[in-house]
């Protein structure tokens, strides 16, 4: 299985919601768990904020993803 398709298969679940609230209240990873504090740019602090994913898992689920279909 992919990091894309693990994470689709994350963002169907239903209590996703719910985690997805709960990272942000706590300022975590939706995905790892792990705090999501501090960001080396503006644009993954923005990712932040829309996703509750972390810098870590940003690249891992999404930036990885994207490079797959633009660089194929």
């Amino acid at each position: 299985m992919t990091n894309l398709q693990k994470f689709l298969d994350f963002l169907s679940k239903p209590d996703y919601a719910t985690k997805f609230i709960a990272a942000k209240n706590s300022n975590i990873c939706v995905m790892c768990k792990k705090s999501a504090k501090e960001f080396s740019t503006e644009v993954s602090k923005f990712e932040y904020n829309t996703s509750a994913l972390c810098e870590r898992c940003q690249n891992t689920y999404i930036h990885k993803a994207y490079e797959h279909f633009v660089y194929r």
